[in-house]
Formats: C-alpha cells, structure tokens, sequence
C-alpha cells in the first residue's frame, strides 16, 4: 500500500497524484487517501487507529510537503511514525516551507503544472524501481478472501494451506528467489526454452506459496506483464474426477473469452468437445489451437500462456506406467540411462495421470513456443519423474532449486504480515517463535506450516486486542509443535469423553483412514481428495449427524479442507464438484491419534493402491479387468470378516469374487489331482 501523507488544504493536489497513480496501474486498495470512499478510512471508524493501522501497513509513504502540512501535528506524526518503522519516504514539495524534519530525503519539486507532470513521473519510476509498483503491491485485505461465513477475512496468515494470489500482500521473505524465478520465466518467453520449468525443493519449503503468492499474481498483473496470459493453477489431486484437469483447462479456456464475444463473429469452442479432444491423442494440438483462438479474440496477439502445475508429485504418484520401485531399481543398474527413449505415443497401461503427463509432453516438445509450463514438485521426485517415459529433457526441461528457508528471514515472515494486518506481535514472543520453528523436531518437513498455522491460530486469538504476547497467549494454544495436536484435540479428543461414544469415534476415524489418505509407493501417507457425498454416505446413519459436525469442526479449524471446484459452484453438498481433503500432511505427523489409525490401515491402503492402479489400467487400455491377483487376494481374504469397515461394499464383493474363483480352482485342482490318482491307480492295476 502507498500511504499519501497530506493537508486536509491539498486535497486536489492529493487527489491529482491519486488519479495519477491509477492510470499507471495502481489499485484503489493498493492507495491509502483517509477521506475517499475506496483506500479510506471506513464511515464509523476512530480515525486515528485507522492512520496509525494503515501506516504499519503501507510499504511507502508520499509526502505532500506545504505550509499547511509543516503546520499540521497529524501530519508530523504521521512522518514520525513512518520513520519509526523504517517505511520508504518520498517528498514532493507544492509549495518552500520549512522541510527541516525532511532534510535527509531527496525531493521532487511539484510547484508549477509544468513541473507537477515531470514530478509524477518521476515519482513512478522511483516507486517502480524501489519495489512499491503496481505489481510489487498486493491488496490487502484482499476482496476474495472470506471467513466460513463469507464474511472479509483479515487474517494474514493462511494456517496450513499454502499461500496463494489472495495472499500477495502478505507475503514476505522470499523476495529474491521471486525475481530470480521471474527472470527465469522471462529469458524462457524470449529464448523459447526450457519449455518446462520445475521449481524443486523439500516438503514443507514453500514451493507452492512461492509459485502462487510472488510469481503468478506478478504475471498476471495487467501493468508490468502484459505479455503474460496465466492460466489458473493446476493440481491432479484437487478433484476426485477422472480428467479433471483436462476439463478445468477447457472451463478456463472457454471463460477467458471476451464477454461480448457471442454476439460478434468469434466462434466459442463447445465445451463438451474440447474436453475430449484435450484428453485425446492429439490433446496438445488442440490445446494450441484453442489458445491461439482466445489469444486472437483478447487482441493479445503478442501474448504467452503460462500453465502452472501444483504439487507435480501427485501426478507421478498415481501414474501406473512406471512405478516408484521399479524406476528406483532401474535407476541404480550400473550404466542405466536416466531419459528412456521412444515416442510419446500412449501406452498399453496409460492411467488418467500419464494421460496428462503425455499432454504435457507432446505441448513442451511443440514447435509453437507460445505455452511454457511452470511447476512445483518435492526434489524427492525429480529422479522419479526423469525415468518416466514422458518426462521431458534439457533444453526442454529445467529444475529449479528451492533451499530451505534462511534463519535470518524467519523473523520477517512473522512480523511482514502482522504489521500489513495492524496487529502487534511482542518482540518476546518473535524471538520464541524463532527459536521453536529452528530448533524443534519437526524443522525438517514441517516447519514453515506449523509456523503458519500457529500464527493464524495466535490471531484468531488475539486480533481483537491488537497484540500477541507470549505468556497467555502462545503457551495457551501448545506452541508451534503443539498447536495442530492441541486443535485436533479440541475437536476430539484422545481420550473420549462421556458423551462422545467409541461409535461416532469410529466413525471419524475410518473418514480419515478410508476416504481422505493414501499411501504412495514410497510408503508415506499422502492426502487424497473424496467427494464429500462419498465420505458422507459411508457414516452409520446412526452417528451421521455427530460425525458430520465434528468433520465441519475439522474444516473450521482449517485441519480439513473443503472446496468446491470451478465447474459446481451452486451445486448441493452430494455433488461430486464439493470435495472434502486433509489441508496439509503435517496433520499425519502431529496428530498421534491420527498416525495410530494410519498405520493401523496402512495394509489396507497399499493392497487399494494396487489394485486401483490394476483397475484403471485395464480400463485405459479397453480391456476388463480380470479380477485380484493370487497375492492381492491371499492378502485380503479374511477381511471381509475381520475388517469389514475399512472396505467398500465395492471391494468386498471383489474379494467375494476372488474367493469363489479360488473355491472353483480348488475343486477344480481336486478334481484333476483325484483323476490323475485313478489313472494311476488304474494303470498300475492293469500292469
């Protein structure tokens, strides 16, 4: 935010500057002027807290220096204030007065009309360079963010979700990597390679919130990257639909055309049948052609599209054409090659997940350079997604690095956002919160979320007061290793209350374990999106009223999250567009309970896992699935009694299937061995 200092007596000067500052791309919210309805102060508001709020939050103060401001106290608090909290000051003189409280900073003089354009300009291009343009600053709060009652949220800190665009403005300490990844982007649109750029790094390092929060809205934003057309973000395990993406690539398509755009000679593509052709064998092709035609139709033609891709290890991690251990096996054969060769043509066992990969591929490897991909994935998974055989190669492809946070920006990741929000955070309490986010056991993985979530709980808390202290407040939520499992507990507690029965227990317990968590072939649990009318539908209807409040205890908390996809809002809660998932896998780790009832499930989840990547690769490839396999079925042939609730109706009658088959093999093995014996019998009677 730009915080325009000012005399009531200039404010036709102020307002100048202001319309000044909007035709060169700023935002009504990104400019702080106390009487405009916009950027103002609010009708029933104390003025005075508003000013002092709005200066923590401002990234620049632009002084209206005059006789009137010199004689003004407010306005000389004003300047004490900004000075105090280290904000950038730019003075613009109206009229001599004396500029003593001044003398340090350079100014523009802006006396005479002649004088005023050159200043403005001027003052722009040093805004610009300094890091406070147009696309340098956020909104704050920002119109899209709203509380479960869909009411402004003015929280800063996101908890376990990853920051995302509605966070721009809170966003801090990873300023450098933000510009390194932009200049990235750039050399890429003007070379026309890599056409892939893989943004890499640890789980819990802020991948994500570094792609969506600092990269995107820069490039989205209309005054410094006009050449960009960025597609919404993209993530494989967001909905619980096969071709999802596919489809969230023809919805965006198909809304990005100019709202007049039905009524003049612009054909719209029909929505129906760009979404099979994205997902057929030349998807690619007809993702080209359908950009080019919105690009012509938004008179753009100079325009690149940019797809970004979320959380790539998803992708991977349900792909049936290469799993994780035979690539690991095959990676460490001495002389493997680490980019196996051949066409990109589909595969015999191609899942919905190497559908989009080959996508990926064939767009990438695309003589029109107009479409560069951007996407996060966990390091651990580069060697993986190199020996797939729709990987791309260099030039192609590039990986890009993430290190893990540096110490020395923790403290500005706590206190940018605080002082952007107007609330205090004792100085006390940063060094604690400091020192436990370095120091505890979960820095490695889980450091960064457990801070987050442990701010948005400490404001939530304390935001009506204005500060968080470190005595009552941080010690009362259980710190930052202790905050998720102290939330949870408030929901359900480990050790069950009177009115609380082991049946509604149960009940919560397998919507984790049955429904919301996976198990990759690295054998970790991973998060997995459900319809919530399938997680709601498995509840005994007995505790379906019980158990349904506490996973919306779960959702408020912001333990659970719950979503409703692009293409179903205004739908009712059974559409399979409202999906229900486990807003950050920390929870797995800091919620003993919870890692209890994991790896009590966990044989169950990998024999799901196997047997749904059989299932969708027989599907693929046009053929019927042939039912478990002998070890699949040796596995499970008992649960059905001895673990009934942790199965589908689906699944039971598959092992029902399974043991029949393996009755009539039996008898059938019987038989051939019983006839076998009377031959011999027989043979050795007649010798």
């Amino acid at each position: 935010m730009l915080f325009i200092s000012h005399s009531t007596l200039d404010k036709s000067f102020a307002l100048a500057l202001k319309h000044h500052l909007l035709l060169q791309g700023y935002r009504e919210q990104q400019l702080f002027l106390d009487s405009e309805p916009v950027g103002g102060i609010p009708p029933g508001a104390r003025w005075e807290n508003e000013i002092y709020r709005n200066l923590s939050a401002c990234r620049a103060v632009v002084i209206l220096c005059s006789p009137r401001w010199s004689a003004s106290k407010w306005c000389f608090a004003e300047l004490t204030a900004a000075k105090m909290r280290g904000k950038l000051l730019f003075p613009l003189i109206l009229e001599e007065c004396d500029r003593s409280v001044l003398s340090e900073y350079q100014a523009l003089l802006a006396r005479q009309p002649a004088e005023q354009s050159k200043a403005f300009n001027w003052l722009t291009a040093e805004l610009e360079r300094q890091g406070v343009g147009p696309s340098d600053i956020g909104l704050w709060p920002h119109p899209n963010l709203k509380d479960a009652e869909s009411r402004p949220d003015l929280c800063p800190f996101p908890g376990l979700s990853a920051f995302d665009e509605r966070y721009e403005a809170v966003y801090f300490g990873r300023e450098r990597e933000r510009d390194d990844l932009l200049e990235q982007l750039q050399r890429m649109r003007n070379r026309g390679e890599p056409r892939l750029l893989m943004v890499t790094g640890g789980s819990g390092s802020g991948k994500s919130s570094l792609m969506k929060a600092a990269v995107l809205p820069r490039l989205a934003h209309r005054s410094a990257f006009n050449n960009w057309l960025v597609f919404p973000t993209l993530r494989f395990g967001e909905r619980a639909t096969p071709g999802a993406l596919f489809e969230k690539l023809a919805f965006e398509i198909n809304t990005r055309y100019p709202p007049d755009a039905a009524r003049s000679s612009i054909q719209l593509p029909d929505y129906s049948e760009l979404c099979k052709e994205l997902a057929g064998e030349h998807g690619a092709t007809a993702f080209l052609q359908a950009t080019l035609s919105l690009i012509a139709a938004l008179g753009a033609g100079d325009s690149t599209i940019l797809l970004p891709i979320d959380q790539f290890e998803e992708l991977l991690a349900a792909s049936s054409n290469a799993p994780y251990h035979a690539m690991v096996d095959a990676a460490r054969k001495p002389g493997a090659s680490r980019h196996p060769s051949g066409p990109s043509a589909p595969s015999p066992r191609e899942s919905a997940a190497d559908a989009f990969l080959r996508f990926l591929q064939q767009l990438c490897a695309a003589a029109d350079t107009r479409v560069l991909v951007i996407g996060t994935m966990r390091s651990d998974y580069l060697d993986i997604y190199e020996q797939h055989s729709y990987s791309l190669r260099a030039p192609q492809f590039s990986a890009w690095r993430l290190e893990p946070f540096a110490r020395e920006q923790v403290e500005r990741i706590i206190v940018g956002p605080a002082e952007r929000a107007g609330i205090e955070i004792a100085a006390e309490l940063v060094e604690r919160l400091k020192l436990d986010t370095q120091e505890s056991e979960a820095r490695t993985i889980d450091a960064l979320p457990l801070l987050a979530f442990t701010l948005e709980k400490l404001y939530r808390r304390c935001a009506a007061k204005g500060k968080i202290e470190l005595a009552g407040d941080y010690e009362a939520i259980g710190g930052v290793e202790g905050a998720i499992r102290q939330a949870a507990e408030g929901i359900l507690p480990s050790k069950a209350p009177v009115d609380l029965p082991p049946d509604v227990i149960a009940a919560v317990r397998l919507c984790f374990s049955k429904h919301l968590v996976q198990i990759n072939d690295k054998g970790e649990f991973i998060r997995r999106v459900a319809p919530w009318r399938e997680v709601i539908a498995d509840i005994p209807a007995v505790v379906a009223d019980r158990t349904s409040r506490i996973l919306e205890q779960f959702v408020q908390a912001r333990l659970l999250t719950k979503t409703i996809s692009a293409g179903g809002v205004g739908q009712p809660e059974d559409s399979p567009d409202v999906t229900l998932e486990v807003t950050h896998e920390a929870i797995f780790r800091c919620w003993p309970p919870l890692q209890q009832w994991l790896n009590e499930s966990a044989r169950v989840l990998r024999w799901r896992r196997d047997v749904r990547r059989d299932q969708e690769s027989a599907a693929l490839n046009k053929q019927l699935w042939a039912g478990l396999k002998s070890e699949q079925f040796a596995i499970s042939r008992d649960w059905p009694t001895t673990r009934r609730a942790e199965l589908s109706a689906e699944e039971i009658l598959w092992i029902s299937r399974a043991a029949r088959r393996a009755n009539r093999i039996r008898m059938a093995t019987a038989f051939i061995m019983l006839l076998i014996a009377l031959l011999g019998a027989l043979a050795a009677w007649n010798a």
